[in-house]
Parts: structure tokens; C-alpha cells; sequence
């Protein structure tokens, strides 16, 4: 193996490869500073940064040797100067507001055509001139035509929308591609309407039991009734219990959320939509259930039957 000498301490040690600069008792220290190196490399990470920052190179201006900063190509000095007219700048960049503005003017674009020479506007956006712009969109049209040509109103709406089955009412609707792209892409549900959309969205808020649910939830276990929670009925509304056996609804109805007159009018034409549906809705208000859920229970007909 070679004998080599350490670049800290000057001893001499055998290295195992020719890269070796440092021994074995140096080995956890910096070459350039000698203090300890946190990876143990040859160089630190201070050290690194500063080699890279200063590092040397000559002004493409005045010719000068300085410290490169960056991507900066000019020393200080000739930075405060415009690198087209020579005359002080008041912002940071090479060129005053005056060559940078004539030198975007004096910019040519040219047609992304193949073969095309001709130059560009500077306001175009399309990125081709006027003829190849127009056989290009014409292309186009062409393209659509040929697509829908000779086909009626029913092939048409087979090809543009697909079945699907709304993921709360369960009812079949047509979506067009771009809809279930969509849907795929953002990983929601497919939904037939704005009402079922709005059911997927209270759902998906984290939801917590108010006192008075908790009440009427412990009544109907203890009565041992089957019941489901939260359940989205007619793309309307989410009842707050529902009896399958009975095909009956509860609504516990808070003050805050139950007293304003809007609120009673969404809730009037709730009942009546499930109950044109055939359910059976009961809706106790907060001081009811506070004075006795048990009575609330007892007084739904088919419960006190039983």
C-alpha cells in the first residue's frame, strides 16, 4: 500500500487508495479550516460554500478579476451600470428600463411551422402566422366535422355521454366524458345533481353528536330498536335517524341551527318531500328531548303500539 502524508498534520500513514488525503486520526476533521466535519468529508459544509461562492472569474465588461457571486457575470462596479448604454441603473438586472424595453421591441419570433420563415407579431400568442394559423384551425374543424357527420342525435349522445349510477340516490344519469375525467382525476363520486353533491360534501365534514342526538340514541338502544345514523335520503336531505323496519325518520332539531324562519321552511319542504316518498317524519325540538326523550319515543305511533 502507498505512504502518504496527511494533509493536517503532516504525519505520514499508509493509505489505503491514492485519494487518500488525511489519516486515521484526522479523518473526522476539515482539510481547509481543520475543524471537525459533521459527515466527515474533506470539506465541510462552511467551507464548501464559500469555495463555491468566491469563486474566481474575470468581469465580461471591464476584464477584472473578482469574486463570483451567484450567477453574476460583471464585478460590483460595473453592475451599477447599464451594460448597454453605460449609464447608471436604479434596479437590479444588466440593462436600464430604456435598452431593456427597445431590446424586447428588437426581438424576433418566427412561425413554429416547419420550413416557415415568417416573423411574428409581438402580440401574437398562437405562435404561427396568419396562413398557417387558419389551415390549422381549419384542420381542425375538418377534424370535428368528419367526427359527427352523418350521425343522430342518439349516436351522437352515446358516443359524448356514459351511463352512470349516482353514488347517494342510486338513480342512473348520463355524464359526459369530460365529467367522469374529472371526477377520476379529483378521486370524488359521481353525482346525478347539485343536492346529491352537497349530501357527499356535509358528509365529508368530521361530524359530532350533539347532546339531544346522544339522548334519543340511548333511548333507542335501550328500547332496542334498529336504527342507522346520518343517512342521506331523496337527494334532499340527511336525517339524523332512520328505522328501517318502520321506514320512519327522526329529526332532533336544535334552537341555533332550527329557529329562523328560513330554516322552518327548508324543514317544511323536507317533510313533504319524503313524506310524497312514503316515510314518516318526527321532529322534536331541544326542549322536548331535554325535559324527556322517553316520552319523544313513546309518542312515535308505531313505537308505543309495540
Amino acid at each position: 500500500m502507498p505512504v502518504a502524508q496527511c494533509a493536517i498534520c503532516n504525519n505520514q500513514f499508509v493509505a489505503k487508495t491514492k485519494r487518500n488525503k488525511r489519516c486515521p486520526k484526522c479523518i473526522n476533521r476539515c482539510v481547509t479550516c481543520k475543524e471537525i466535519s459533521s459527515r466527515g468529508q474533506a470539506t465541510c459544509d462552511k467551507c464548501r460554500w464559500e469555495i463555491k461562492r468566491h469563486k474566481p472569474a474575470f468581469c465580461r465588461q471591464c476584464g477584472q478579476e473578482f469574486a463570483k457571486n451567484g450567477d453574476a457575470d460583471r464585478c460590483e462596479k460595473c453592475r451599477m451600470y447599464c451594460a448597454e448604454c453605460g449609464k447608471p441603473k436604479a434596479h437590479q438586472g444588466n440593462y436600464c428600463y430604456k435598452c431593456k424595453r427597445n431590446k424586447s421591441k428588437n426581438e424576433t419570433r418566427k412561425c413554429n411551422h416547419a420550413g416557415c420563415e415568417n416573423k411574428l407579431g409581438q402580440n401574437n400568442q398562437t405562435g404561427f402566422c396568419k396562413k398557417h394559423a387558419y389551415t390549422r384551425n381549419e384542420k381542425r374543424r375538418n377534424e370535428h366535422h368528419n367526427k359527427w357527420a352523418g350521425k343522430t342525435q342518439a349516436e351522437k349522445d352515446k358516443i359524448r355521454d356514459i351511463e352512470c349510477v349516482c353514488a347517494v340516490c342510486g338513480k342512473p344519469f348520463l355524464a359526459t366524458r369530460g365529467t367522469i375525467k374529472k371526477s377520476q382525476r379529483t378521486k370524488t363520486a359521481h353525482v346525478c345533481s347539485g343536492n346529491c353533491r352537497g349530501i357527499i360534501a356535509a358528509q365529508s365534514v368530521p361530524f359530532f353528536d350533539t347532546s339531544i342526538e346522544r339522548a334519543i340514541e340511548n333511548e333507542l338502544k335501550a328500547r332496542k330498536i334498529n336504527y342507522q345514523k346520518q343517512v342521506p335520503l331523496c337527494s334532499v336531505t340527511i336525517v339524523d335517524f332512520y328505522l328501517p323496519e318502520y321506514k320512519l325518520v327522526i329529526y332532533c332539531d336544535g334552537k341555533y341551527w332550527h329557529s329562523s324562519e328560513q330554516s322552518k321552511k327548508r324543514d317544511r319542504k323536507q317533510n313533504d318531500i319524503l313524506i310524497n316518498a312514503g316515510y314518516t317524519v318526527y321532529r322534536f325540538d331541544e326542549k322536548r328531548i331535554n325535559k324527556s326523550p322517553a316520552e319523544c319515543i313513546e309518542s312515535i305511533v308505531v313505537i308505543g303500539a309495540t
